[in-house]
């Protein structure tokens, strides 16, 4: 009978270190994987196979549904403004402008502060379009440059029967935007 050797202390220290990491980590929950091994090389006939089925299998799928944007949008035309490949593209940009920023984040210049928490801003309002459909932000396009229309979908009266209105708006009653020099004749009849 061979008698075991008795381990040093770092060998020791290291079996407890180890059974407390594994203690620690079956109480959060989390398994580590073994790696797995290496397939062996296909041959060119089993490459020609997988590439049957994997054509057969894409064939049987059809076309990309992007459920990831919601439906609303999923088929605007190509042309449209707020077409979603259009956005997808915004947020990409952005995302690397903010990156390139990143130190604005904490700068004790209120300013780039300022600046950087409107690309953040702008950046999540696109995300937040392309998962429910409505554009959440006053500004559109690449780099915020455009300004949106706000459109009245119920009209609202003061007491005397006149409808209220303001700038910039698209009215249903009128089919246009309210503009000022409309305001400035409204005000005008207003004092004779």
């Amino acid at each position: 009978m061979t008698k075991k050797k008795p381990l040093t202390k770092a060998e020791k220290a290291a079996a407890t270190r180890q059974k407390k990491q594994d203690l620690a980590l079956d109480q959060l929950g989390i398994k580590i994987k073994k790696p797995r091994k290496r397939r062996k090389p296909m041959t060119d006939e089993q490459k020609a196979a997988a590439v049957e089925r994997l054509k057969v299998a894409r064939a049987a799928r059809g076309p990309s549904k992007n459920s990831s944007i919601h439906e609303d949008i999923r088929d605007l035309p190509d042309d449209h403004p707020l077409n979603p490949t259009k956005v997808k593209e915004w947020i990409k940009e952005h995302k690397k402008e903010l990156v390139a920023i990143k130190s604005m984040k904490t700068s004790s210049d209120w300013q780039d502060r300022f600046k950087y928490q409107n690309k953040e801003i702008y950046l999540h309002n696109m995300e937040s379009y392309l998962r429910t459909g409505v554009w959440l932000d006053a500004k559109w396009g690449e780099s915020a440059e455009f300004k949106m229309n706000t459109i009245c979908y119920a009209m609202a009266y003061d007491e005397d029967g006149m409808a209220k209105r303001n700038v910039g708006t698209w009215y249903p009653d009128m089919r246009m935007v309210y503009t000022k020099s409309m305001r400035d004749m409204v005000d005008e009849y207003e004092d004779d």
